[in-house]
C-alpha cells in the first residue's frame, strides 16, 4: 500500500509513526484507483482482487463480495491521510489562491500540505485565512508549532488547527439537529413556542439543558460537551503536544 509520506526524510518517517501509534485514529481509510475500476459499480466487487494484489484478508476494513471475471483489473491502494485539517493565518485577501499554482503544489513537498483554498464568508467576500489538508501527523504537528512560510506573501504565517463548533438549530434552539431539518419554531431565549425571540421578555431558560441561559449561549455546558467530543481527537493531539494548555484555550 503505497502511504503520504513520500516528502518526508527517514527521520521524519519515523517520528511519524511513533506519533500515529500515540495518536490512533477511530477509522482509517484508503482510497483506490487503478484502470477499468470505472467497470465496477461499487467496492463490493473489489474484495478478492484487493486480498490478492496486497494482502488485505479482513473484507471488513473495505467490504464484501467479488466477481471472478474481472481478475484482469488491478487497483492501487493508497493509505488516506488523516482528517486533520489546518487554518492558515494573515494571508493578504487579494492574493489569488490556484491550485495549479506551482507554489500551492511545492507546498505538498514542503510542509504536507494539500487542498489549499481561501475561506470566504457567507456574502462570498475573502477572509485573510486559508484552509488545508495535511498528509501526515508529522506534519500537522510541526505546522502548528512552527508556522510556514509561504513564497506567495514572502511571509511565516501562523497556523492554527481547525475546530468543528456545535451549531444551534436557529428555529428551536436544539443541538441535535441543524436548522434546515427543523419543524418548530420556538422562542431561543426561553423555549417557549408562542412568541419569538426577539419579542421575548421572559427569564432565559436553554432547551438543551434547561439553564439560566438562552438555548443558543456559548456557556451551555452541554454544547461545550459537544464541542469537546466532535473535536476529542484533535484536541487530544493539541494538549499532549503542549500546543496548548488545556481545551479551556478553545471552549
Amino acid at each position: 500500500m503505497e502511504k503520504n509520506d513520500e516528502h518526508l526524510n527517514a527521520e521524519q518517517k519515523m517520528e511519524n509513526d511513533q506519533k500515529e501509534e500515540m495518536y490512533p485514529r477511530n477509522r482509517y481509510e484508503v482510497i483506490i484507483s487503478g484502470e477499468g475500476l470505472v467497470d465496477f459499480k461499487d467496492i463490493y466487487s473489489r474484495i478478492n482482487e484487493l486480498k490478492l494484489c496486497h494482502d488485505i484478508e479482513d473484507s471488513l476494513l473495505i467490504q464484501p463480495a467479488y466477481d471472478e471475471d474481472q481478475m484482469k483489473h488491478r487497483v492501487n491502494i493508497t493509505d488516506k491521510p488523516p482528517n486533520l485539517p489546518v487554518l492558515i493565518n494573515n494571508v493578504d485577501k487579494n492574493i489569488k489562491i490556484d491550485p495549479n499554482n506551482s507554489y500551492l503544489i511545492d507546498l505538498a513537498t514542503r510542509y504536507g500540505l494539500v487542498d489549499i483554498e481561501r475561506i470566504f464568508l457567507q456574502d462570498n467576500t475573502p477572509t485573510n485565512k486559508l484552509r488545508a489538508n495535511v498528509l501526515t501527523l508529522y506534519n500537522y504537528i510541526d505546522l502548528l508549532k512552527n508556522g510556514i512560510y509561504l513564497d506567495l506573501t514572502s511571509m511565516k504565517h501562523t497556523v492554527k488547527a481547525s475546530i468543528t463548533y456545535a451549531k444551534v438549530c436557529q428555529k428551536c434552539g436544539s443541538i441535535n439537529h441543524n436548522t434546515k431539518d427543523c419543524k418548530f419554531d420556538r422562542c431561543l431565549r426561553c423555549g417557549n413556542y408562542d412568541h419569538s425571540f426577539k419579542n421575548c421578555k421572559n427569564i432565559p431558560k436553554c432547551v438543551n439543558c434547561d439553564g439560566s441561559h438562552q438555548s443558543n449561549s456559548e456557556i451551555c455546558n452541554l454544547l461545550t460537551n459537544k464541542n469537546l467530543t466532535n473535536n476529542r481527537y484533535t484536541l487530544d493531539i493539541l494538549v499532549k503536544e503542549s500546543i496548548i494548555n488545556s481545551t479551556d484555550d478553545i471552549f
